[in-house]
C-alpha cells in the first residue's frame, strides 16, 4: 500500500479577518432604516398624487373662470397686457381650471398631458396658446383666444 505525502506545513503569514467595531455594525442599520423610509415616503407622495381632486360644484367652478377670463380681457383692453401675455395667462388659467375640475397636477402639465389625463379641450386649447405665448412677436388675435377660453370654460358639464 502506498502512503500519502504529508501535507505542507501551514503558513504563518495568513491573518483572520478584521474584525469590525459595532459602530460599523449600528451605521449598516441606520443606513438600511434610512433607505426604507425614504423609499415609503417617496410611494407614499405617488399614492396621494393619485387620488382625484373634488371638483367643486359646476355652476361655482364655471361662473368664476368665466369671471376670470372677463378680467383677463378688460385688462388686455385696457392697455396692461400684450398678446404674448395674454397667451401666456390663458395657458396659465386654463391649466387651473383643468386642476379645479379634478385633474391632479394639471397646472403642471404640458398640452399632450392634459390630453392623456381626460381634458382633451383644455388641452386642444393650450396647446393653440403655445407658439404665440413663447414668440417674440405674435400676429394671433388675443380675443379669439380668450372667445376659445370661454367657449372651453362654458361647455364644461363637470364630467372630466
Amino acid at each position: 500500500m502506498r502512503t500519502l505525502a504529508a501535507p505542507p506545513p501551514a503558513d504563518d503569514r495568513l491573518y483572520g479577518p478584521y474584525a469590525f467595531g459595532v459602530g460599523w455594525l449600528v451605521a449598516g442599520i441606520v443606513a438600511i432604516a434610512l433607505a426604507v423610509l425614504l423609499t415609503s415616503v417617496a410611494v407614499r407622495r405617488e399614492r396621494v398624487a393619485r387620488v382625484a381632486v373634488t371638483p367643486r360644484d359646476v355652476a361655482t367652478l364655471r361662473a368664476d373662470y368665466l369671471y376670470r377670463l372677463d378680467h383677463l380681457a378688460a385688462r388686455f383692453d385696457g392697455g396692461e397686457l400684450d398678446a404674448r401675455a395674454v397667451h401666456h395667462e390663458l395657458s396659465r388659467v386654463l391649466r387651473g381650471f383643468a386642476a379645479d375640475a379634478g385633474t391632479a397636477g394639471a397646472t403642471a402639465m404640458s398640452a399632450a398631458a392634459l390630453e392623456l389625463a381626460g381634458q382633451r379641450p383644455v388641452a386642444v386649447a393650450v396647446r393653440s396658446y403655445e407658439v404665440p405665448q413663447f414668440a417674440a412677436r405674435t400676429d394671433r388675435d388675443p380675443t379669439s383666444a380668450i372667445a376659445r377660453a370661454r367657449a372651453v370654460v362654458g361647455s364644461w358639464q363637470g364630467d372630466t
